[in-house]
């Protein structure tokens, strides 16, 4: 019995849902997959993306001028959208410039830094001159053109306040680009005029080869008043003139030790002393402060220094380059000798920059040698983490709470080098992320897995438990991450330990960790930010990428739908979807009209409608994983249509379903229909226990139900009303499948006949069985008889059998979108 049922069952859902699929072939656009903010700029050529995973970011753009802009924008973010809401439009914002609840670091800078995309040299140096506490010695450097130049006059010298400066890449002039790059160009109007207005400086890192001097004269139009240009003769002289600016300076006596000596205690805290003062942990328990520090790194591929940029930004430190040779460059000799050096360390291992050239650097510089090197630049970006930002694996969860990591890609060298033209601004966007600087924390998300019995948001405390925001490299376009990178989060984010989730979330727990990944799929695999969103979860979070939300077969009714189906919201309408029809999401979000915004939405995940129904049964069946039956109500006020879209816990969402919502497209009876008792039936009585499986069906006539029938926005009588009511009871034992019924029914009106079906669920309440569903509506010689909406009925249950039962039922339904 129970599988004829269910056979019967499905073929209606079948053909219900082809119907529906054609209704929805008239939606508005699909916006399907990962959701950026509405009001980020989307045509060709300009298209930044913010992408979401449980515990991870993506910060991309289809090339490095988009990128840089994605990465521009997220600085001055101050939300936590795509994880704590549906709505991409910051609240209906007007314009891109009062939109910013996307989440990012929340600061505005002052200055912004120009770099050119054809070479990771200029970028290496110029994430130090970005200053992320605020707390640096300015750099000095020289005026190139100005809006003003008698009050400004080009060729004279300032300090320029380069707090929270991004590093903008744009077109270079070795490719024959005289002007910025259109992606460069919307994130300085942007920051300038825009969503930020305090950018009043720029400072371009490179000589009028790497970008065109036009520029100068564009960033003046673009309303910026004074243009900078820090610049040598090749990458070695320009960091060695980005180093002069910068400076070293002498630690205080009264600082003489790390702020935080030891990061096993509950925390790593990161402090700024003075410009080129670093923090070196040869342990978890060791900590030095090693004053007038200056990098010298490959100047070449660049690898080291680009996963450096993080803490030579944050601690001001100047960056000098090596050419790979067997001596150093003529400019950094000098600098070397010039500049009042303490301490040198020097990134990567001996294939970089060998023992003897090292020697002579720190020959030159009369200061102490320090080496920080991996087995390759993977490991050496696991070493930095670890010595300079306190990354040292304890195995207690609680150490590593919201703590946050950035990920980047580089592979190869020279022509082959891959990856590094996304990861340009990382290191001072990653700097300004730390605990000890702007600390945005991680973003308020739900706990992982969706479908878990005790969902909640992620406990994020005020400050992480690691200040340090490291980058990390992987291979460029490689599906596998690094061994010793995996092992190094495996460590560090110890699954053996307590971190919370949806599942269990004890007292203590730790919330998980948070990656930052810059650069598109074809510079980071969506595979490898996947492992890593589950890596910083200590495992809680599934090794694989999101998928995209269902939303299968939703109807529009104007019906009562309780107590089968949640009810939330308010409105004189509401989209219902029934059991299993939206997995995948976190809420649904209602809209009207082709608005992006939304109006109306429930968190279907934090309402457990993945656990419980309506009534507070766990009847999920096994379907349970995919929603409980719910509705959302919103409001139309005058409009025509309205939309609805499931949306997952990190952004992704589902095609977009749109209904007509006027009153002239709609059916719906002016009341029930009741018949007191049916015409015929047959099979089981209707009873409230039963210890197997059971169907009955009943047949009611009405001959006149004293109703009408609302059609194209009349009212005509309907003079007859039948219809047949098949139940399929369930055994009640684990209550894990709910009781349903399947329905077809026929009206006689003063201007033809109409008729269709319905199916859906049932729960009996105070002695009567409570049915709600989808009705549809398949025709008749009534005119424009077709449409899909909501079934309601009431099966009172007397004196056992079937011969006194007593129903109330309606319908209601809309027609195609025009």
């Amino acid at each position: 019995m129970r599988t004829t049922a269910r056979r019967a069952y499905f073929a209606i859902w079948v053909s219900l849902a082809f119907f529906l699929s054609a209704l929805d072939a008239g939606a508005i656009v699909p916006n399907e997959g990962p959701v950026s903010p509405a009001q980020w700029p989307a045509s060709e050529g300009l298209q930044p993306r913010i992408d979401g995973w449980d515990n991870s970011v993506r910060i991309w753009g289809a090339d490095r001028y988009q990128t840089s802009l994605a990465a521009a924008l997220a600085l001055r973010g101050s939300g936590d959208f795509p994880f704590d809401t549906p709505d991409p439009t910051s609240a209906q914002a007007d314009s891109l410039s009062d939109a910013h609840d996307w989440w990012g670091v929340g600061r505005c800078p002052k200055t912004l830094l120009i770099v050119a995309g054809d070479s990771p040299a200029d970028s290496l140096v110029a994430a130090s001159l970005s200053d992320p506490t605020g707390r640096s010695h300015e750099p000095y450097l020289r005026r190139s053109a100005a809006a003003d130049p008698l009050f400004d006059p080009v060729g004279g010298f300032r300090k320029v306040d380069t707090d929270y400066a991004p590093v903008l890449v744009t077109s270079s002039a070795r490719s024959g680009a005289q002007n910025l790059a259109i992606s460069t160009k919307f994130a300085v109007q942007d920051l300038r005029n825009g969503g930020c207005s305090q950018a009043r400086q720029a400072v371009i890192v490179g000589g009028v080869s790497a970008v065109a001097p036009q520029v100068e004269t564009e960033l003046l139009a673009l309303g910026i008043d004074e243009v900078f240009r820090v610049a040598g003769d090749d990458r070695f002289g320009t960091a060695a003139a980005v180093a002069a600016a910068l400076g070293t300076e002498a630690l205080p006596p009264t600082q003489q030790e790390c702020v935080d000596k030891s990061v096993i205690d509950g925390d790593a805290r990161m402090g700024f002393y003075v410009n080129a003062t670093i923090e070196m942990r040869s342990s978890a328990t060791t900590c030095q402060i090693l004053s007038k520090t200056v990098v010298l790194a490959d100047g070449l591929a660049g690898a080291d220094a680009l996963a450096a940029g993080w803490w030579t930004s944050f601690w001001q430190v100047p960056v000098l380059l090596h050419d790979g040779s067997d001596n150093l460059p003529t400019a950094t000799a000098a600098a070397l000798q010039t500049l009042d050096v303490d301490n040198l360390v020097v990134l990567g291992g001996t294939s970089r920059i060998s023992p003897s050239v090292a020697t002579k650097a720190q020959e030159l510089a009369d200061a102490d040698l320090h080496r920080i090197a991996g087995s390759d630049r993977y490991e050496t970006s696991v070493e930095m983490a670890k010595k300079l930002g306190g990354w040292w694996p304890t195995g207690r969860a609680d150490e590593f709470t919201a703590s946050m990591v950035c990920l980047a890609a580089s592979s190869g060298s020279g022509k082959r080098a891959r990856g590094w033209p996304d990861a340009l601004g990382a290191g001072a966007w990653c700097a300004a992320a730390s605990g000890a600087a702007a600390n945005p924390g991680t973003p308020q998300r739900a706990l992982a897995p969706l479908t878990g019995g005790q969902p909640g948001m992620a406990s994020i405390p005020l400050r992480p438990g690691h200040d340090a925001v490291p980058v990390l490299l992987v291979p460029a376009n490689s599906p596998d991450i690094p061994r010793k990178t995996k092992e190094f989060l495996s460590s560090v984010f110890e699954p053996a330990d307590s971190w919370c989730s949806s599942v269990v979330s004890p007292p203590g727990c730790a919330a998980p960790g948070f990656a930052v990944v810059f650069g598109g799929p074809t510079a980071v695999p969506d595979s490898i930010v996947s492992s890593i969103s589950a890596l910083v979860s200590g495992g809680r979070s599934v090794d694989r990428q999101p998928g995209t939300p269902q939303l299968i077969s939703p109807f529009l009714t104007s019906l009562s739908m309780g107590p089968v189906y949640r009810e939330k919201g308010e409105g004189p309408v509401q989209i219902c979807l029934e059991r299993g029809s939206y997995s995948g999401a976190r809420w649904l979000a209602a809209g009207v009209q082709n608005s992006p915004a939304v109006t109306a939405y429930v968190d279907v995940m934090m309402d457990s409608w993945y656990v419980r129904d309506a009534d507070g049964t766990s009847r999920q069946g096994a379907l349970g994983a995919q929603g409980t039956p719910g509705c959302l109500k919103f409001g139309i006020g005058s409009l025509k249509t309205g939309w609805i879209r499931s949306v997952g816990p990190s952004g992704r969402s589902s095609n977009t379903s749109k209904f007509v919502v006027s009153f002239s497209d709609r059916y719906s009876l002016t009341g029930p229909v009741t018949s007191q008792g049916p015409t015929s039936y047959a099979g089981s009585d209707s009873a409230v226990t039963r210890s197997v499986d059971a169907e009955s069906v009943l047949v009611f006539l009405s001959t006149d139900p004293q109703i009408g029938l609302v059609s194209s926005g009349l009212v005509n009588v309907v003079e007859s009303a039948g219809l047949t009511l098949t139940m399929y009871q369930m055994a009640d034992e684990g209550l894990n499948t709910p009781d349903r019924f399947e329905a077809t029914w026929n009206l006689s009106t003063q201007i033809g006949t109409v008729y269709g079906n319905a199916r859906g669920e049932a729960v009996f309440v105070d002695g009567s069985w409570q049915l709600r569903g989808t009705a549809q509506v398949l025709g008749g010689s009534a005119p424009g008889a077709i449409g899909v909406g909501g079934f309601s009925a009431t099966l009172q249950i007397n004196d056992p059998g079937l011969a006194d039962d007593v129903i109330s039922w309606r319908f209601d339904a809309t027609t195609a979108p025009n």
